[in-house]
């Protein structure tokens, strides 16, 4: 309504605006999901088993051991991997800011596999070349998710799960 007053304003359709004092209501987004260390061994399990997508292992590694958001990993190429240093050198989709992120070892196996099956420049792409997209693997994960009895979990939440581990570990919320 507020809007609709301004652009009213602004069209000349009226003097003023009523609602201009209205402030806004804050929303606050109390989910929080996270899988336990049994959620996260069921969807490992069922994400091997995916034939018709074997790239969502690693995917879903990556995103369990890197906190990477969706986009920055279906992005991300291999020019952005340097195995010597073990770092994944990116820059941040929301703030622009580069960012290095270390290699262990279940994101090593990832890559590994991922380097082995290589079909292009970026990390996660199908055998014709064609990158794999967003709506791909909404349809993968959310079947892999049923698989392992996952409910109410996104894609998303594989980094709340990877942040919510570290401060479980006793890493510090700056750290993070």
């Amino acid at each position: 309504v507020k809007h609709m007053f301004k652009k009213a304003v602004e069209w000349d359709l009226t003097k003023s605006n009523p609602a201009t004092a209205v402030k806004r209501f804050t929303i606050t987004s109390e989910r929080t999901r996270f899988l336990s260390g049994g959620e996260i061994h069921r969807l490992l399990q069922e994400s091997e088993k995916q034939v018709t997508s074997p790239w969502l292992l690693p995917l879903v590694t990556l995103a369990l051991n890197t906190g990477m958001r969706q986009g920055e990993l279906l992005a991300l190429k291999w020019e952005n991997v340097n195995f010597e240093r073990a770092v994944i050198s990116i820059v941040q989709s929301k703030t622009l800011r580069p960012k290095s992120i270390a290699i262990y070892q279940p994101t090593m196996d990832a890559l590994d596999w991922l380097k082995e099956n290589r079909y292009g420049e970026y990390l996660f792409m199908w055998p014709w070349g064609d990158k794999i997209g967003k709506v791909t693997v909404y349809d993968a994960f959310k079947k892999v998710c049923k698989a392992a009895e996952i409910e109410d979990f996104r894609f998303h939440d594989l980094r709340h799960t990877f942040a919510s581990h570290l401060v479980m570990a006793g890493v510090d919320l700056v750290t993070v």
